[in-house]
Formats: C-alpha cells, structure tokens, sequence
C-alpha cells in the first residue's frame, strides 16, 4: 500500500488538465479559442460521429457515392448505382482545409474506400463513363464537351 500512494498522486496529476488548456470539439470553437491563450486540444466530435454513422449504414448495405452538384448526368449515373444498391448524393465540397486536428467529409470518404473496396478500384470511372455516354444519347441535342471534344461525335453515330 505504501508504495501504491506515489503511483496513484502520480496517475492524478497526470490526468489533471493544463492550467491553460481548453478543448475544442469543432472546429468554429477551434477558431475562436485559437485567439486566447490558451492551449487549445481538439477532439473532432464531427468526424467521430461521421465515422460511425458511416460504419453503420456500411453494416447495413446503404452504401452512398458523393458528387459535386455541377454534374449533369446525374439522373443517369443514379440508375446505374441503384444496380448495386449504391444511392447517390449531390454535395458541395470545400477546397478550404480543416484546421489542425480536424478532418473534412469522414462519411464521404469512408462510403467511398468502401465502394472502392467491394466494387474495385475502376469500379466508379467505368460506371461514369458510363453515365456520360447515356446522357449524351439521351440528350442529343445538348453539346457534352469533354476534354475539348463534343462526345455526341463518339456516342452518337
């Protein structure tokens, strides 16, 4: 017992916080408490909850792809998707940065490892290609240019 009390007063201190610490769960707390201060330690609430739902809807096979809103062939890659019980979503990504220990779009990119992981590394380049040349057949009279080439010149002879 004697010899257990040092350990247990170090344990203690040890878990005490810093005098000037705070903690920032996201990160608008992040950049305001950066103007203190104080040390500022983050626990990325956000991505936490984002990694779990994200396992949980993995778990239950409701596995979702994230486009940028700007694609116009999205009724047509959704149909294809649907064939492998992918949904999709239109999202806007940011090009600004997390601030230090904080990571942007965790549900995203893990439904994304995951649907490389099960469906292969081509797997969403194929079915986009894909999409695209639907669209263009399905749309001929709308110009589709890619790479500086209208594809209704490939897709529609």
């Amino acid at each position: 017992m004697k010899h257990l009390f040092p350990i247990i007063i170090a344990v203690l201190l040890c878990n005490c916080k810093k005098p000037n610490e705070v903690v920032a769960y996201n990160q608008i707390d992040f950049l305001n408490l950066q103007k203190s201060n104080a040390t500022v330690k983050t626990i990325d609430t956000a991505c936490i909850n984002q990694t779990r739902k994200a396992n949980a809807d993995i778990q239950r096979n409701r596995l979702t792809y994230f486009i940028s809103d700007a694609e116009s062939f999205d009724s047509e890659l959704q149909e294809l998707l649907k064939r492998y019980n992918i949904r999709l979503k239109s999202h806007s990504f940011s090009d600004i940065a997390a601030p230090e220990g904080f990571r942007n779009y965790c549900y995203e990119n893990l439904m994304l490892e995951e649907i490389l992981k099960r469906f292969g590394e081509n797997f969403l380049d194929s079915i986009t290609k894909e999409a695209v040349k639907n669209y263009v057949i399905n749309n001929p009279d709308k110009p589709y240019i890619e790479s500086g080439r209208d594809l209704r010149e490939l897709y529609l002879k």
